[in-house]
């Protein structure tokens, strides 16, 4: 099933506003635009390394 609607992030949203995001749509993979500029897609599995590795502060960003 594909999402008619796509999920997109700025590069300065937070790993744990990502995650919420993901929750909150029941999605896997969210898209980090810049505009109209794709820098990169975070996906849940990003999330959970960056948990794994305890690199989640208050403020990690989900690029750059």
């Amino acid at each position: 099933v594909m999402t008619r609607k796509v999920q997109s992030l700025p590069p300065d949203c937070s790993v744990d506003e990502a995650a919420a995001l993901m929750g909150k749509k029941q999605i896997h993979r969210v898209l980090v635009m810049l505009g109209d500029a794709l820098l990169g897609i975070v996906t849940t599995s990003d999330v959970a390394k960056a948990v794994a590795e305890h690199r989640i502060r208050s403020r990690t960003y989900v690029f750059g």
